[in-house]
């Protein structure tokens, strides 16, 4: 062998080792290599040659054995977390409107309350029939993600409603079902709670601030509680209904108590609203409809018609309740309520026995 025929033969096995260290290109699992780039195995139709979790296609490729990602119902695609991986991600919805959402425990000296979003006039629920949660940051013009809910000392609240502090829950959503969950609200000190509902600030201003207010203890759960809110247009079909006629000056301007009898789910006709235990004739207002879902009709005189609704304007904050239409061996519970000037104060009563438990 020639010296020289060595010296090519090792050129020759350096150039090689220098290309593989250098420019080699490896390929994956269903590729391979082709002038310097890696293609799909097209060229080499074998399914031996594709790569886990990829199967040989009609194409004469490599392609994934499962079919592209659809994400359904309450979820969208993520393809930052994992990059190249399509996840779904859920966006905050639970089953149909029809279903309440879980609502988790309270912590000590805390309360969680979970409810729902429904107008006075109609009794129905504000209710977008979409599951996703509302961006509480970018209300929307219309529906229950226009709304914001809020809560508050509700001694305070009734002693100044645009300027008591608001309690902050530790987490709150709400979607397009009109549905709210309120995680760990700090209990007021004297244990009233109240939760306010008005049009968000960037908003149209469609309703007017309605409040309700109740007691509560600590680590309190109070689950599917009916959150009502009033729209500006009934206030202003209340006031100037021509049995009353208030024109400008209408019941949410001057500060109106509202409540509806209930008998379980049911309206009682032929209650009389009180204050601190007194009827007061000149500032008691009641309903006129026909239909036990809707109040529209005011008139200045009572008792309760069908829907079993009062409104009571200028009553100081004291104990509210009703007298007549009781079930019998039931009573109307008493509770503490207002009269507040640019609220609806609203507070529903329902029949009870002696001992405190619901009316059979």
């Amino acid at each position: 062998m020639s010296t020289n025929f060595m010296i090519s033969v090792l050129a020759a096995a350096a150039a090689a080792t220098l290309g593989a260290g250098c420019n080699g290109t490896e390929c994956a699992d269903g590729t391979i290599e082709q002038d310097g780039q890696c293609v799909p195995a097209s060229d080499d139709p074998s399914a031996a040659n594709c790569g886990e979790g990829t199967v040989l296609g009609d194409s004469g490729q490599c392609e994934s054995e499962m079919p592209p990602t659809v994400c359904g119902e309450n979820t969208i695609e993520d393809t930052e977390t994992i990059p190249g991986v399509i996840t779904c991600v859920g966006t905050g919805g639970a089953g149909s409107c029809a279903d309440p959402l879980p609502c988790p425990s309270a912590g000590a000296n805390k309360v969680t309350v979970c409810g729902r979003l429904f107008d006075i006039e109609t009794d129905a629920r504000i209710d977008d029939g979409i599951t996703a949660s509302c961006d509480l940051d970018n209300p929307t013009d219309t529906g229950p993600c226009q709304l914001q809910i809020s809560f508050y000392d509700a001694l305070d609240f009734a002693g100044n409603p645009t300027g008591a502090a608001k309690l902050t829950p530790q987490n709150f959503r709400m979607d397009q079902c009109g549905r709210y969950v309120a995680e760990n609200v700090p209990r007021p000190s004297l244990g009233f709670l109240g939760v306010a509902v008005d049009d968000h600030p960037d908003a149209p201003d469609d309703h007017r601030l309605t409040g309700v207010a109740f007691p509560v203890t600590s680590g309190q759960v109070r689950n599917n509680q009916s959150t009502y809110v009033v729209l500006e247009s009934t206030n202003v079909a209340w006031s100037t209904d021509p049995d009353v006629n208030f024109g400008a000056n209408t019941f949410v301007n001057r500060g109106v108590f509202m409540s509806i009898f209930r008998h379980g789910n049911d309206p009682v006709a032929g209650v009389t609203v009180t204050s601190n235990g007194s009827v007061r004739a000149v500032d008691d207002y009641y309903f006129t409809d026909t239909v036990a879902t809707t109040r529209v009709n005011t008139a200045p005189a009572g008792p309760t018609g069908v829907n079993g609704s009062a409104l009571l304007l200028g009553s100081a904050l004291v104990e509210h309740s009703g007298t007549g239409g009781e079930p019998s061996g039931c009573v109307w519970p008493s509770d503490l309520a207002a009269s507040i000037p640019g609220v609806l104060f609203f507070n529903p009563r329902i029949a009870e026995t002696a001992g405190g438990a619901e009316c059979p």
